[in-house]
């Protein structure tokens, strides 16, 4: 793993879940609805909740930062992801009322089409990470890969890239046509 781009990410996401938490309680402060955090009902419950959540990741990757462990990272992440769906699922799903004796659940058509644009997301995070180069590697990983595929799949066609030295070639033997 490329520590260096890892902790850069780790950084950059640090300040956005702290911007983002500084603004939202900017915000509720300027609506003037603070006191309703400090009500004791499910839904300052639930804000208190996703709040630490995403205030613990946030804290995670800036401890990530110093002590370049990715278990810490990973887990700051998967907090602060945590915490961000409950963030976006309490409006739908716990605060939306349309007449107070009722109670508003998706349906199974709604969680399938949920699930649905997850996964979609999902295979295509897993097509751009296979398809193109994200997260750099050392030089002779490449070299490496490239080995593997031109023995595995020798019906395509390299590019120049490869020209030199990968396979086994050597520049002397190749001419000046190429």
């Amino acid at each position: 793993m490329d520590m260096e781009v890892l902790d850069e990410a780790a950084r950059i996401t640090a300040w956005l879940i702290f911007g983002w938490a500084g603004l939202r309680l900017l915000d509720i402060f300027f609506r003037g609805a603070l006191g309703t955090a400090f009500h004791a009902d499910r839904f300052a419950g639930v804000f208190w909740l996703e709040m630490l959540l995403i205030l613990i990741g946030g804290w995670m990757l800036r401890r990530s930062l110093r002590t370049h462990e990715t278990r810490i990272m990973f887990l700051g992440y998967v907090l602060s992801s945590a915490g961000g769906m409950i963030y976006r699922f309490s409006p739908t799903t716990l605060a939306f009322r349309p007449n107070p004796e009722s109670l508003y659940f998706p349906s199974t058509i709604e969680i399938l089409v949920a699930l649905g644009f997850i996964c979609m997301g999902v295979a295509g995070f897993l097509l751009v990470v296979k398809r193109f180069a994200i997260l750099p590697a050392p030089l002779h990983e490449w070299h490496e890969m490239a080995s593997y595929f031109r023995y595995r799949r020798p019906y395509i066609r390299w590019t120049g890239y490869f020209k030199y030295g990968h396979f086994g070639e050597n520049e002397s033997e190749t001419t000046d046509s190429d």
